[in-house]
């Protein structure tokens, strides 16, 4: 489903910060800005093993709002068969008569500037590794980090 949505708006644009390869993944991404094709953009969210989970974390959120912005913006031309394709993999338990509300809801978030956050050490955790694994969570940097939605 994910690669029928990206298909439908005709890619999707990323900024690749450092190069990915992952031979699992058939994937090859040089680093800078560039638009991914359903291909790529599925291997680009799902590759963690030249990084680490954190970062997959921020491309996989860095794809999403990419993909939201052109599903609702007027100069999309987006394929609505590949993206009713993509949608068929959708389940919820929304009523069928809220979705006007969702639709309303899209059209007034348009030009809505979206942030997004990954915590991630060194800066939203102490790192331990002795004698297991853990990460401390650093609350006020997380409370400061989020201060704007106050």
């Amino acid at each position: 489903g994910y690669q029928s949505l990206v298909k439908a708006v005709d890619g999707v644009r990323v900024n690749v910060k450092e190069p990915l390869v992952d031979a699992h993944l058939d994937l090859n991404l040089q680093a800078g800005r560039q638009v991914l094709n359903e291909h790529n953009a599925l291997g680009y969210v799902r590759e963690r093993y030249s990084t680490n989970d954190f970062k997959r974390a921020a491309r996989q959120q860095e794809v999403l709002v990419e993909l939201v912005q052109r599903l609702v913006s007027s100069k999309s031309d987006t394929e609505i068969a590949d993206l009713l394709g993509g949608l068929e993999f959708l389940e919820t338990d929304l009523p069928i008569t809220e979705l006007p509300t969702l639709v309303e809801i899209a059209h007034r978030s348009r030009d809505a500037k979206v942030r997004n956050i990954v915590f991630q050490p060194p800066e939203f955790y102490t790192v331990v590794t002795s004698p297991v694994y853990i990460l401390e969570p650093n609350i006020d940097a997380m409370r400061e980090a989020v201060s704007f939605l106050r």
